[in-house]
Parts: structure tokens; sequence; C-alpha cells
């Protein structure tokens, strides 16, 4: 396989893009190109209200130009302005007609305000038009995995156009409808939380010291990061900007993470993934994030829908996590998250936040993580084997010294 992400300049820190960018719009305030850019960083930053303001800004100064509708409407939609995402997706979608993303940000603006009718139309619509609208297909499949029933969401994942058949969202949901429907086998075969999960410790090189000297030079770069920020998305500090200038120990990290998943993928045959997952992706890409979680914080119940193969480096957890006999801060395995409470057959599996330790599985599984209940930080780097694809279309849009030159003319 080839990553595709491996000789990428380290990224400048998004705060010093912002900064330059702001500059730059101050000089040449009626170039719609440049607000267009200032909305981008923006947008990265989750700092939304603003970035709907550099966007809409850019439209007024050239609206036969602009094209960063989804961007706009998935502003309006995270500002819980459904009927402004509606708008804008009605405008983007006179522009730019067959754009599955805003198919997809429509239907969930449209699911907001009550039309659900019209909201599965556009899913619809948007699957149709590509093979990669997951996030669509996610939106359709999710409301009927709390049905007990479970035929409607198995006919829903066979009727999907047959390019999302083996993709990693019908596969996670498809398993949930056949624990559903008594094809516990099947379901079974599907998530296998002894086989398919693997974990594996890091020995990082000798100038660092040890693991634990590299942990805490690790955790530090995450928590000084510029771009780590609590998001109403999350609702905890992450931040997805870690390759960036200056970083020692992530980068060393990153080709383990390469490395740890390429041996993964060699022994799927003895773990049977051989026959579950499709072959993997020729042009790879790794999409990864650093987290931070205190107290009542923790992660819902969710599958990487763009991912194939998912896992979790943890730098750190508080003592009594690492080290207790609770389940405070565990990373939970095959949990569903069903609003009725149902148990999918394969049950659940806990796994501790070993520090220095990476844990993977197929990302079609289920899992979440448990709040610690403690100040102290639960630090996690979340990864993803992404097919490149599908991943180069959300790379960040800045990185790199000479863009950071083109951001101050």
């Amino acid at each position: 396989m080839q990553w595709t992400d491996i000789d990428l300049p380290p990224q400048i820190p998004l705060d010093i893009h912002l900064r330059l960018q702001r500059e730059s719009v101050a000089r040449h305030s009626c170039d719609p190109a440049r607000h267009a850019r200032l909305g981008d960083i923006l947008f990265q930053l989750a700092k939304y209200g603003d970035a709907v303001v550099a966007f809409e800004q850019a439209e007024t100064l050239s609206p036969r130009t602009f094209r960063q509708f989804e961007k706009l409407a998935r502003c309006y939609t995270w500002l819980n302005r459904s009927d402004a995402a509606c708008q804008v997706c009605e405008r983007g979608n006179d522009v730019i007609p067959n754009c599955a993303g805003l198919h997809t940000l429509h239907g969930i603006a449209l699911r907001a305000l009550g039309h659900e009718t019209q909201a599965c139309a556009a899913f619809l619509e948007a699957v149709a038009l590509t093979c990669d609208a997951f996030e669509a297909a996610t939106c359709l499949l999710s409301p009927l995995a709390a049905d007990p029933d479970g035929t409607r969401l198995l006919a829903l994942c066979e009727d999907l156009p047959s390019a999302y058949t083996n993709s990693t969202v019908v596969r996670g949901y498809r398993a949930i409808a056949l624990s559903r429907v008594g094809r516990l086998d099947e379901a079974r075969n599907l998530v296998d939380l002894e086989r398919y999960p693997t974990r594996t410790a890091f020995e990082p090189p000798t100038e660092f010291g040890g693991i634990e000297r590299f942990n805490t030079l690790l955790a530090d770069e995450i928590l000084r990061n510029p771009g780590l920020r609590h998001t109403s998305t999350y609702g905890f500090c992450r931040t997805e900007q870690l390759a960036i200038l200056g970083a020692r120990a992530f980068p060393v990290l990153l080709k383990f993470l390469r490395s740890t998943i390429e041996d993964y993928i060699a022994n799927f045959s003895q773990s049977g993934l051989d026959v579950i997952l499709p072959p993997p992706p020729p042009r790879g890409f790794l999409y990864y994030a650093g987290n931070v979680v205190r107290a009542e914080e923790g992660h819902h119940a969710h599958l990487h829908k763009f991912g194939y193969i998912s896992g979790v480096y943890h730098v750190s957890a508080p003592p009594d996590v690492a080290q207790g006999n609770d389940r405070s801060g565990a990373l939970v395995l095959g949990n569903c998250g069903l609003a009725d409470g149902y148990v999918a057959c394969w049950g659940a599996r806990d796994v501790k936040p070993v520090p220095g330790v990476a844990t993977l599985f197929p990302s079609h599984i289920f899992h979440s993580v448990v709040p610690t209940r403690t100040e102290q930080p639960r630090i996690a780097i979340p990864f993803d084997l992404c097919a490149a694809q599908v991943v180069e279309k959300s790379v960040p849009i800045v990185s790199g010294m000479e863009e950071a030159n083109n951001l101050s003319a």
C-alpha cells in the first residue's frame, strides 16, 4: 500500500495562518478569494460564526465564483441555524446541482426542521450521486438501528447502491440488523471482539529515554498545541493538526502507527478479516487527532464511517484510571449506544487506556469512551487508515512554509 501522506511537510499552526490571512483580507478587502480562504481557516478552527461571516462576504463579493456552499451550510448546521443551512443548500444546488455533500447537508437541515420525508429523499439523492456519501448513508441507517424489529434496517442495507454493500458504514449497521433479527452467527462474524482487535506496545527510539518520557513529551505537544480547543461537536478538547512544525514526538509516533497498521493488515488471514473486509486501499492516508477528556467528558458510541482500519494510541491516563478496577476512562468496543438500551449479540469489551499502547480494530466496530470523572487529562490519539481518494477531499487546506508565505502576500 502506498501512503500518500508520508512526504507531506509539517503544518504551520492554524493560528498563524489565521493571523496572516486576516492581515491579507484587511489589505485586500474586496477580494472574494481571500475572504473565502479566511472562511476555510476559521472553519478548520471550529470558529463557525466567524466562518459564516467570511463565507457570506465572499459570496456577496462574487456570487458567480463562490463555491464553498458545503462548508457554509455545515457552519449553519453546527450553529443550529437549520433554516439558513437549507437556504445555502438551495443556492448551492443551483450552482453545483450534483454535489452529494450539499444534498447530505440539505437532508440534515431538513431533518432538524422536522421534514423527514424530504430529508430522506435528499440523503438518497446523495448516495445515488457518488460511491462515498458515507455521511448520507449513516443518516439513512442510524434512525433505524433503534427499531427492535431490525427488518427495515437490514432491507435498507441491502437496497443501497452496490458500491456501499461492503462499506464500513453498511457493515456496521448490517451487523446491528443481523443481531436484531436473530441471525446471530452472521452478526458475530462481522463483530468479533476477541479476534479482530489487537494491541501493540510502542518502543520509542532510545534518544527519547523510554516510553514514559516519550509520552510526557507527546502529551506536552498536544496540550500546548495551538489548535487544541473545546468544541460542541465533540464535547471535549480536540486538535486535528498534530504534525506541526516543531513537533518532535508525534512524527516518530506516526511512523509507528503506519507500520502497526501494515502489520495488522498482513495478519488478516489469521484473524479472519480477509473474509470480512474488502481488500486494503492501494493508496492510503492516515487521519488522526488529539483528544483530551476530563471529568464527565467522554465520547458517545460511533463508528469511523470514512475509515478502513481504526485505532487509538493512549498517550496518558490518570493513575486511578490506568490502574483501577472500574470502567473509568475505558475504550469500549462493540457498544452501539442505542437509545433503547439494546445490547448486540457480540456484547462489549472494555479496553483500559494503557499509555504507550495502540489498539487497532476494523472501522465498522462501534466504540465509545467512558468518562474518567477526574480533572486529570486522559489524552489519546485516534487514527484511521482511509482510502486516499476519500480523505484527500478534506485534507487541511494550509500546510508548509510555502503556503504561509503565500498568505502574507
